[in-house]
């Protein structure tokens, strides 16, 4: 009875697996937006040393150009799978009054996420997930003096992502909101900063490296998702 079951079980993966090879079609995109990010001051910052801390940015006005690159791995006629990564670079105004004030705060920030994605209608697609951040170069910015100096150590971060856009052929526009859940630090009472949460505005373009698979010597089409 076990040896039927695990046969049935092997039966329904190898189906899956043709199923999945036999629609595979596999883009590769890159991306260019308008990052608009919100953040605040923790509310354990005002401890020892510390005297004031207080970001004068509000609501999404922390404005930055971001740079993407994409794999997608199309399943069905409607659904894909794909594996982005984003990065940008933001400064944020902050202000710590204590014996060295400094009135900026900036970091490298590395976004990857996990997006199941469908399209909906003909040209209008949706997708969301998870997402793993990474804040690197955390610097600080003298008062009255333009100069970086390091700060905080780096920091990882949690979060999901939801987009709605606009294809045609080969380019499309992308409406994202990407909503920070946690940060991670490697250092205790440092995380000086909320999660980050931001709008983001991008043009997409993505090129098709896989479009047919052979299956018994013969050529396997795949349902047009353009």
């Amino acid at each position: 009875m076990k040896n039927k079951n695990k046969l049935k079980l092997l039966l329904i993966t190898c189906c899956c697996l043709c199923y999945f090879y036999s629609f595979s079609q596999t883009y590769i995109g890159v991306s260019l937006g308008r990052d608009y990010a919100h953040t605040k001051a923790a509310k354990n910052v005002n401890v020892r040393n510390i005297i004031h801390f207080k970001i004068s940015d509000k609501g999404y006005s922390i404005k930055s150009f971001s740079y993407g690159i994409e794999l997608e791995q199309v399943v069905s006629d409607r659904i894909s799978i794909s594996l982005q990564s984003s990065f940008t670079h933001k400064d944020v105004n902050a202000f710590i009054f204590n014996y060295i004030p400094f009135v900026e705060i900036n970091f490298d920030y590395y976004r990857h996420s996990l997006l199941v994605n469908t399209t909906v209608k003909e040209h209008w697609i949706l997708g969301g997930g998870g997402s793993f951040g990474m804040l690197t170069n955390i610097n600080r910015v003298l008062k009255d003096r333009e100069e970086n100096i390091p700060y905080l150590g780096n920091k990882k971060e949690a979060g999901a992502l939801a987009y709605v856009g606009y294809r045609y052929k080969g380019l499309s526009v992308k409406l994202s909101y990407y909503g920070g859940l946690k940060l991670f630090s490697p250092e205790r009472n440092t995380n000086k900063i909320t999660p980050i949460q931001s709008i983001n505005i991008s043009v997409n373009y993505r090129l098709k490296i896989l479009n047919k698979i052979r299956i018994g010597g013969r050529k396997v089409g795949c349902p047009a998702m353009d």
